[in-house]
C-alpha cells in the first residue's frame, strides 16, 4: 500500500470515530429525554454510552498519532 492510500484510510478511520461519537451522544440525549426508562436503567445506559464515547476518543487519539508517524516517515510503501 502506498503512503498516500494509507493516510487516506487512517483519516477515514478518524472521521468515523468522530461520527460514531456524535451518534452515541445523540442516542444518550434521546434516551434521557424520551425513553421512558427507569432512572436506574437510564443510569446504566448512560454509563455504557459514556464508555463507548471514551473508547472512541482513545482510539481516535491513537489513530491521530499513527497518522503523524506515517506522515513523518520517509517510506512510501507499507
Amino acid at each position: 500500500m502506498r503512503k498516500e492510500e494509507l493516510l487516506k484510510c487512517v483519516q477515514e478511520s478518524i472521521r468515523r470515530e468522530e461520527s460514531a461519537t456524535t451518534v452515541y451522544l445523540g442516542h444518550l440525549k434521546a434516551l434521557i429525554l424520551r425513553s421512558g426508562l427507569s432512572e436506574s436503567d437510564i443510569a446504566e445506559a448512560r454509563k455504557t454510552i459514556e464508555f463507548l464515547v471514551k473508547s472512541n476518543m482513545a482510539h481516535k487519539k491513537f489513530m491521530e498519532n499513527m497518522l503523524n508517524r506515517i506522515e513523518e516517515d520517509p517510506k512510501d510503501v507499507y
